[in-house]
């Protein structure tokens, strides 16, 4: 389950005692862009949640002034946390990246005080790609070919007798 994390307190209806929330999604009007509808999700802030948050990678990869590509394979990770301990994103720092076919991974993560990473810690969340080199294509049957046409009208012209000229047989 991925939530907004964003912990706020809500005033009960009819003056009740505030209760804290998260904010658990947001649906928008497709045309106008506009919030339509909030989803909250009520929580005791004594009861770990366990939710994905979003990856952020930030800073610069050196290996991308070599050509590299850096992909982003995972987008987020599951954290269990108190609500909150809850972080909005899990930021990593790209600087890491150095080097093609270089990779970072969960276990690279350095989790927030209170956050524990749930994920696999060898799942790949950053890795950069060496640049696709195309090579031109050697075409091996056009040279064979047209090297065949010239020997074999080389071989028609000379079989072959000036007209007027009576050939022996």
């Amino acid at each position: 389950e991925q939530a907004l994390v964003a912990l706020r307190q809500l005033l009960a209806v009819d003056g009740g005692k505030p209760r804290p929330v998260l904010l658990h999604g947001i649906h928008v009007h497709p045309v106008s862009r506009r919030p339509v509808h909030v989803d909250l999700l009520a929580v005791r802030m004594s009861e770990a949640l366990t939710l994905d948050v979003q990856l952020v990678g930030t800073g610069h990869a050196p290996a991308t002034d070599m050509g590299g590509t850096v992909m982003h394979p995972t987008e987020t990770v599951r954290v269990r946390a108190l609500p909150g301990d809850l972080p909005q994103s899990s930021q990593y720092d790209l600087a890491a990246l150095e080097a093609m076919d270089t990779t970072m991974t969960v276990a690279d993560l350095v989790a927030p005080e209170g956050v524990t990473f749930l994920t696999d810690p060898a799942e790949v969340i950053a890795r950069v790609l060496p640049p696709r080199v195309e090579e031109e294509p050697v075409v091996v049957g056009e040279a064979e070919q047209a090297a065949a046409e010239g020997e074999a009208a080389e071989t028609a012209a000379e079989g072959e007798a000036p007209e007027g000229e009576a050939t022996e047989g």
